[in-house]
């Protein structure tokens, strides 16, 4: 994202990603403006959809599997048992499949070179 984000003169944005990579949380507006920012070479048509998911998996992923603190600088990342974290995402998949909305994965197709 930050090879896109330069590429598309954006170098400010791009120089904000190492702070999300160490800790601090994103915004979903900020990660929007970031992906959209990323393709703004595309006309507004052809750019895909924000992988909204995407976010939802890294927020749900740090409150997992991070701990410790920024400000104390002793952040860890912890490596649970794999059955456990297939226990947890049959769980989320079995919530989401009997929910009243079916699962579904936007609705506009993705770039080839993203596919």
């Amino acid at each position: 994202m930050a090879v896109w984000l330069d590429t598309a003169g954006c170098r400010e944005l791009a120089s904000n990603l190492p702070k999300w990579r160490s800790g601090r949380t994103i915004p979903a507006a900020r990660f929007d403006l970031l992906w959209n920012a990323s393709f703004s070479f595309l006309r507004e048509n052809d750019r895909p959809a924000t992988p909204v998911p995407m976010l939802y998996a890294v927020t749900v992923f740090t409150e997992m599997f991070v701990r410790g603190s920024r400000e104390d600088r002793n952040l860890t990342v912890i490596s649970p048992d794999p059955a456990f974290y297939h226990h947890w995402w049959n769980l989320q998949r079995q919530a989401l499949s009997a929910g009243n909305q079916p699962l579904s994965f936007g609705t506009r197709k993705w770039m080839q070179a993203l596919a």
